[in-house]
C-alpha cells in the first residue's frame, strides 16, 4: 500500500476510534460513514480493520451491526464476575 494512502487510513481509523470513543451509544456504518464524511463501503473496511485488530467490538442487531470501544461497553455494563456452574455448586 501506497504511504500516502496508509497514512489516509491510519487517520481513519484513529478519527473512528475517537468517534466511538465520545459516543454514549454504539454506532453502526452509516453513522461512521457520515461523520468521517467517507463512503459507507471505505468506513466499513475501517470497523471491520478495526475490530480485527481488536479495538473494537460489534453487535448484530435486527437491523445491523453496530459498533463499539470494548473499553467502553464494559464501563457501561461494570466488569461483572460470572461464576460458572460448577462453582456455583460448590459454593452451595
Amino acid at each position: 500500500m501506497p504511504l500516502k494512502r496508509q497514512n489516509l487510513v491510519e487517520e481513519l481509523k484513529n478519527e473512528a476510534l475517537k468517534i466511538l470513543k465520545a459516543t454514549e451509544m454504539p454506532l453502526g456504518v452509516g453513522d461512521i460513514a457520515k461523520k468521517l464524511d467517507v463512503s459507507w463501503t471505505t468506513a466499513r473496511a475501517i470497523l471491520l480493520t478495526l475490530e480485527a485488530e481488536g479495538d473494537l467490538s460489534s453487535l448484530k442487531t435486527s437491523k445491523s451491526k453496530v459498533y463499539f470501544v470494548k473499553v467502553k461497553m464494559q464501563e457501561i455494563f461494570g466488569a461483572a464476575k460470572v461464576d460458572s456452574p460448577s462453582q456455583s455448586r460448590r459454593s452451595s
